[in-house]
């Protein structure tokens, strides 16, 4: 089987030969799983491309095609380049199957602990056992609370991770299956990220793919919060209190469970907890920093005035941190990671308002579910 570098130097042979009478090669290069390579026309270089160049260029892309390299040119003030896809053997994703699998186990486990613990300290008055002692309890194996748990808020991430992915196939854009974080805390992860292996070709790419998981995400949230609310029994102490809450999370709780759930704390039914952390976690994406979900639909509505808002977002954090220190944490990571969202390779081209319309709706959703408090601390 061949190295990647060995298919690469391959593609670069096939299109030189291509070219070759016509076009040359000023730079070429590799972006995830695909060969950029920036061409100029022999008789005309740095000039926009003539109608029949054009004609020309879209005959090389549709040979490659032929010979199954897939591939696309596009031309903007930087140039003209054309993007070759390094051909990908198909294989079982054993490490993505194996992080899911954990990350089931996790969120299974650990969350319910987390009840459990609540439970006999609040109910019993008494102190609980170590996770690894209360293991081994039949209790713990049960599947009520934490199978509930587990079907809902990995129902979220999955609906949000897979809008991400399958957005980004109708762009064109190759992307990994989800990874998910499996981590020992009290919602048992640290959600899922999918990397891009291919670059970015313009706003609405952006704004497209980004919008699509938290939406998706929300809507599967919304409907789990609303299930467990309907399950939920508002004269039950617990730890959770809807003072200080997210815009819809406090409306919700209006509508299904009345004014009696307010001023006090109270249990949550498995299915709205799970919706509350996926409120959260959709309102930690879409902040406007960086590489979350949030940068890309600022940068992909707003282009490079995504930098004042980013360093707007990140004294906002700062203040926010006095509220709950977490948001310390995050603006220090975004700092360290760089706030600013890099451009794509065509920001000129206009957004369509479809997609604009999509950035919209997610940036409202954000507005809905932010909380400045998250654990009342």
């Amino acid at each position: 089987m061949k190295t990647k570098k060995q298919q690469q130097d391959k593609i670069l042979r096939i299109v030189e030969e291509l070219l070759r009478g016509r076009f040359s090669v000023t730079a070429a290069g590799t972006m995830g799983e695909e060969v950029m390579v920036r061409i100029e026309p022999l008789l005309s270089p740095e000039s926009p491309l003539s109608p029949l160049e054009s004609i020309e260029l879209q005959t090389i892309t549709h040979k490659l095609n032929i010979l199954k390299y897939e591939s696309t040119w596009l031309e903007n003030q930087g140039g003209t380049y054309l993007r070759v896809r390094i051909p990908v053997v198909s294989k079982v994703p054993w490490t993505n199957i194996f992080l899911f699998l954990a990350t089931i186990a996790t969120v299974f486990f650990f969350p319910q602990y987390s009840n459990y613990a609540i439970e006999t300290i609040i109910d019993l008055n008494q102190k609980p056992l170590g996770f690894l002692d209360w293991l081994m309890q039949p209790s713990a194996w049960q599947v009520g609370w934490g199978a509930s748990f587990t079907f809902w808020l990995l129902g979220i991430l999955l609906a949000h991770e897979f809008g991400h992915y399958f957005a980004g196939k109708r762009r064109n854009l190759r992307l990994t299956l989800p990874y998910f974080i499996p981590m020992m805390n009290f919602i048992g992860t640290m959600g899922a990220v999918i990397r891009f292996k291919s670059p970015i070709e313009n706003r609405r790419d952006l704004i497209e793919v980004g919008a699509a998981g938290p939406i998706a995400g929300f809507v599967v949230a919304v409907i789990a919060i609303w299930v467990g609310l309907l399950n939920t029994d508002p004269t039950i102490d617990g730890m959770f209190s809807f003072e200080g809450e997210s815009l819809l999370m406090t409306f919700m709780g209006q509508m299904i469970l009345g004014e009696s759930a307010f001023g006090h704390t109270l249990r949550l039914a498995p299915a709205a907890f799970a919706g509350w952390v996926g409120l959260l976690v959709t309102a930690l994406n879409m902040l406007p920093l960086s590489q979350l979900d949030g940068g890309h639909i600022t940068y992909g509505l707003f282009g490079k005035r995504q930098r004042p808002i980013a360093l707007l977002a990140l004294g906002g954090l700062f203040w926010a941190g006095f509220q709950w220190p977490g948001w310390w944490v995050y603006a220090v990571m975004a700092i360290i990671f760089k706030p600013f969202h890099f451009p794509t390779l065509d920001d000129k081209s206009p957004v369509p308002t479809s997609a604009k319309i999509l950035g919209w709706i997610a940036l409202v959703i954000f507005t809905l579910t932010f909380i400045l408090n998250p654990f009342g601390i």
